[in-house]
């Protein structure tokens, strides 16, 4: 669960990238693994190789909303101490 929000915040710190002396190095490093590993994934679920660049932007997108989401309820609901909306406390199923 914590891998899509722990991606967010890494790529939301290039904004450190002018100023901490090799940060780039290590932020490239980090970001060629990441799509290192979800190539390699993707190649795992998908028989086709046409099909793998779409499978690798599929997880890029999850991670990011789903990482963003996380940091954004955490930051209301656990910062803030807000509760959620009436039509939202209950389950739609």
């Amino acid at each position: 669960q914590l891998a899509p929000t722990f991606f967010v915040l890494f790529v939301m710190t290039v904004v450190a990238l002018p100023f901490v002396p090799y940060y780039w190095m290590l932020w490239s490093v980090m970001l060629i693994s990441y799509f290192l590993f979800a190539i390699t994934s993707a190649l795992f679920q998908k028989s086709k190789l046409s099909e793998v660049p779409g499978v690798v932007i599929a997880f890029v997108l999850l991670h990011l909303g789903y990482g963003f989401g996380y940091i954004r309820g955490f930051i209301r609901f656990v910062i803030f101490g807000l509760k959620p909306k009436k039509k939202h406390s209950t389950s739609s199923r």
